[in-house]
């Protein structure tokens, strides 16, 4: 069954293309008009700030300037007109106690946005070690923001390089630090490494770290 005009037309979807590029939309009530125009004139102008789509479907043509665009792409949108989306290339990685509240872990988020300047539509998922699987906090925390959730082995958050160091995790989990090891393989592509952009931040039971997938 055909349910869309851009079905018809053979044209992209415009919603659906942003879901399957993780792209967080600024505007979404400006979706029905860009659909239309796309439809009208046969393709859209596309801009990204930085190279963050590899490649764009036939009837996307990029430009150069913002302000011819009817699609924007970038992690600090304008106000100008258009469409605005903002890909999700950052992971938080989280470390904490036994039994730490999903209270807590929203007050971590309130402040990495509040003190750290992070964009929580910028955010594509949070990671921590698997022996954190089971924390409820955690687990709530991940559902309440719909970002995925990965979590890996002792071997894994071990190789990462140039992570803080803690003697104290070390002795308790045997790894010298989950939160930035974590956040940098969530972040990595399968080709580079996640760039660390916001170190370990610790809290009462919560330890956090922000990385950014290179593009």
């Amino acid at each position: 069954v055909i349910t869309t005009a851009s079905d018809v037309t053979g044209h992209t979807a415009v919603d659906l293309w942003t879901v399957d590029e993780n792209l967080a939309i600024v505007n979404p009530d400006q979706i029905a008009a860009t659909s239309a125009k796309l439809i009208q004139q046969g393709f859209l102008e596309v801009y990204q700030q930085s190279n963050f789509i590899k490649s764009f479907p036939k009837d996307f043509h990029p430009c150069t300037k913002p302000q011819d665009a009817d699609i924007v792409i970038a992690l600090v949108p304008d106000t100008g007109p258009g469409l605005k989306l903002i890909p999700r290339l950052r992971y938080i990685g989280f470390g904490c106690r036994r039994g730490a509240t999903v209270e807590e872990f929203r007050e971590v988020i309130a402040d990495l946005e509040a003190q750290d300047g992070l964009d929580l539509r910028s955010v594509g998922g949070a990671a921590s070690i698997d022996l954190k699987n089971d924390e409820q906090g955690l687990l709530e925390i991940a559902a309440l923001f719909n970002w995925p959730l990965r979590f890996f082995t002792k071997d894994q958050i071990g190789s990462v390089t140039g992570s803080e160091k803690s003697e104290i995790v070390h002795q308790k989990i045997g790894v010298f630090g989950v939160c930035e090891s974590a956040a940098i393989l969530a972040a990595s592509d399968g080709e580079q490494s996640g760039r660390l952009i916001i170190k370990k931040r610790k809290w009462e039971r919560i330890t956090a770290a922000v990385a950014e997938t290179e593009y």
